[in-house]
């Protein structure tokens, strides 16, 4: 029995919606560009190195990086909706992936960094600044939890094996509960951008979670 092939569509599948959030997260990839640069010109002149710098463009690099991620996940489940071959493409996809990962690896590392530079201040440090920092990390870390989940998820649509779902699901409804948790603090702590920025990538993500479903769905049509 022959089944129509199937192609995935973007967050929610609503017509528009693919171009208004991309558009949106631009938007907002050029606000934290402006204010990275701000926070990179105070190193001019100084002995600041490699490590200072690239902490300097954490969220800008950070967030290149997601949109990097989200496109390749994007077309890795257009590629295998149309039935071609994967060879062809599979080594630059996972290139691509290694280096988003490892830079996002970096915005863990840099706000790891940051909370332990506020603890060494002791009683210097704003106790307001700590908790943030302490959010900016758990966000960063549930993201990464939520990124290899979704890597599992592809990798059990290319085996046909479902073993795991439901844990897989079980820790995602964890990350993103933690993700909306900490859009919830930024928002109630004044940090608006930051906020709305999370709620966007928690919706084109969850977008992409919906894609997942429907290709699981119309793999098993098409059976």
């Amino acid at each position: 029995m022959s089944a129509r092939v199937w192609q995935p569509r973007f967050p929610l599948h609503l017509p528009g919606l693919r171009s208004a959030v991309v558009f949106l997260l631009l938007i907002n990839f050029a606000m934290f560009a402006r204010e990275d640069w701000v926070t990179a010109a105070a190193l001019a002149g100084t002995d600041a190195g490699l490590l200072e710098w690239t902490n300097a463009f954490a969220t800008t690099l950070d967030e290149a990086a997601w949109f990097v991620l989200l496109f390749l996940f994007e077309f890795e489940l257009r590629h295998l909706s149309r039935g071609a071959p994967r060879r062809s493409f599979h080594l630059l996809i996972q290139l691509g992936r290694a280096l988003c990962c490892i830079v996002i690896a970096h915005t863990v590392f840099s706000n790891a960094w940051d909370l332990e530079s506020l603890r060494a201040q002791d009683a210097a440090a704003p106790p307001g600044e700590i908790a943030l920092a302490r959010v900016g990390l758990m966000e960063s870390l549930a993201w990464l939890v939520v990124i290899l989940l979704l890597f599992l998820d592809e990798r059990a649509l290319l085996s046909g094996r479902e073993m795991g779902r439901a844990i897989r699901g079980a820790f995602k409804i964890i990350g993103y509960g933690l993700l909306v948790f900490a859009a919830a603090y930024w928002a109630s702590t004044g940090h608006y951008l930051y906020a709305w920025d999370e709620f966007l990538w928690v919706g084109a993500f969850g977008g992409l979670e919906l894609s997942f479903q429907r290709f699981r769905r119309a793999g098993r049509a098409a059976v």
